[in-house]
């Protein structure tokens, strides 16, 4: 709760200029491999760049904000074992000074721990462009970003990016109380400020002519089966289904009591698309069954034969939402994100941001997220 910046340097008013022989020379020193006394002494190298720029007056609070972002950064760096080879390289040498320059920019802790993240993944995705291009934008930001403004940014990803595989619904709801809890780190803003300022750091992008999204909108398309009305049980259809079930050996047990409507059954999948898409094999009695194109088919034929009424409908949905409200932690997000009052979309930069915040908090949260966008 669940991504980040590279910097490309260019001579300019702001930029750190490292000389060529420099590079050359560090690169023959770590050809071999790099190994982290090696890696801290690159980092302090770069820090000492940045901090000269800055002149005696501020050298001291330099030095002492890069030293405490130094610990962070190395426990983080050891902590998950990223590989530290791509430091031979000088457009990673170049993003680590990037990096040292928000840093010191910066008196916040969290922002040593996102800072930390997003080299981590620079150093895990360093022959990916995309993701490079995110990170390279996200680093220069992160000193600029207010604290309200990035817990609404990552629970806003978390709330549209991550999902729960399980088909148990009290399971699902148990998992988003606990990581939404997590990711709750402080309060959420009470004002509508942070939309502006996340816009102006091309964290989002605000879509004036669509309607705001609700989050049981967004819940009920994630996990779209509960919402649907199922078969009926002394139903015609509900004897087919059993049968499809038979002629094609798959457990009866794929259709289960629906838990918002009494009397009926659904499959037990999470959406429609699940059954092409995602569901390739199924356990059954510690036996794994193959799902062919022949009980694919057959599985759709089964979500097929679902009810359609409306009066149905609305009440699963009322009941689910019911549910919800019962989970402080939902309900509290649930109420801050309804709140919100124009649609939003996220950038790969918000993104990456997001994903790298939320990992902070929930290790959960995979990693490959940040590679989803791709545009």
């Amino acid at each position: 709760m669940k991504d980040k910046n590279i910097k490309q340097q260019q001579a300019g008013n702001s930029s750190v200029q490292i000389q060529s022989d420099q590079i050359n020379q560090q690169i023959n020193n770590y050809y071999t491999g790099v190994t982290p006394e090696q890696a801290k002494l690159i980092a302090r190298q770069e820090a000492e760049n940045v901090i000269a720029l800055f002149g005696e007056v501020a050298k001291e609070k330099a030095d002492e904000r890069f030293a405490k972002f130094e610990d962070k950064l190395f426990n983080k760096i050891d902590e998950v074992k990223a590989s530290l080879e791509p430091l031979k390289k000088p457009e990673l040498r170049i993003f680590l000074s990037e990096i040292c320059k928000s840093a010191i920019q910066t008196d916040s802790i969290a922002d040593y721990d996102l800072l930390s993240e997003l080299l981590v993944k620079r150093l895990q995705h360093d022959n990916d462009r995309e993701i490079c291009s995110a990170l390279k934008i996200a680093v220069q930001i992160v000193p600029e970003i207010d604290d309200a403004a990035l817990l609404a940014l990552t629970m806003y990803y978390c709330i549209l990016e991550i999902y729960i595989e399980s088909t148990n619904f009290k399971n699902i709801l148990e998992v988003l109380n606990k990581l939404y809890g997590k990711i709750h780190y402080m309060n959420y803003p009470k004002n509508q400020n942070w939309i502006e300022h996340l816009e102006l750091l091309k964290c989002i992008k605000t879509i004036n002519f669509y309607s705001p999204i609700k989050y049981l909108d967004v819940f009920s398309k994630r996990y779209s089966s509960f919402f649907e009305v199922g078969i009926n049980s002394e139903s015609e259809n509900f004897k087919k289904a059993r049968e499809l079930l038979l002629q094609q050996k798959l457990p009866s047990n794929l259709l289960i009591n629906h838990e918002f409507n009494e009397g009926y059954y659904r499959l037990d999948v999470l959406r429609e698309e699940d059954i092409d898409k995602q569901l390739v094999l199924i356990k059954s009695f510690n036996c794994w069954i193959i799902l062919n194109d022949s009980r694919k088919k057959a599985l759709r034929e089964i979500y097929n034969m679902y009810e359609k009424n409306i009066q149905i409908s609305k009440k699963i949905r009322n009941k689910i939402l019911d549910t919800l409200s019962s989970y402080p932690k939902i309900k509290e997000t649930a109420d801050w994100f309804n709140n919100i009052p124009i649609h939003i979309g996220l950038t790969s930069i918000g993104r990456v941001i997001a994903n790298a915040n939320s990992r902070l908090y929930e290790h959960a949260i995979p990693k490959h997220e940040i590679d989803s966008e791709k545009r």
